[in-house]
């Protein structure tokens, strides 16, 4: 691999690595003027960048300079919503479920002694009667028909 970088540093020890910790022991603690030194005993940190200072009015300058966006792009929608229509207008497989009468009598038997508990059945549907609520069904499966 090749490093387009500066040259690495010599193999000096004295360079690379802090002191060994028996001198830090004999010589005893060294004095020095800033605090920034011990904490990089043996290294040098690396440039931040430069320092840049603001002044409120280069603030008030920047907001308003600052481009609108173009009005053809299109707003951003959630996952959800993207999600909800891609299901809603994929089209519909009408191939219909093929079912023998033994098929259909199997279906019949294992429903026969299904309900739910009447904790799960909403308000609305408590205030409805099986009647009315399966004539209302029937039309608007008819509707559903007529449609397609």
């Amino acid at each position: 691999m090749v490093c387009d970088g500066p040259d690495p540093p010599e193999n000096n020890p004295h360079e690379l690595s802090p002191p060994p910790r028996h001198d830090l022991l004999m010589n005893g603690p060294q004095v020095e003027d800033s605090d920034d030194e011990n904490e990089y005993v043996g290294y040098e940190p690396l440039p931040q960048g430069p320092e840049i200072s603001y002044s409120d009015q280069d603030l008030e300058e920047d907001d308003q300079d600052t481009e609108q966006p173009p009005n053809n792009i299109p707003p951003i929608e959630s996952v959800e919503v993207v999600l909800t229509r891609e299901v809603w207008n994929t089209p519909r497989n009408n191939d219909p479920i093929q079912m023998d009468s033994e098929r259909a009598q199997q279906v019949m038997s294992a429903m026969a002694n299904f309900s739910l508990p009447q904790t799960s059945i909403p308000e609305w549907a408590r205030s409805i009667s099986e009647d009315q609520w399966k004539r209302t069904l029937n039309e608007q499966i008819q509707k559903i028909k007529s449609n397609s």
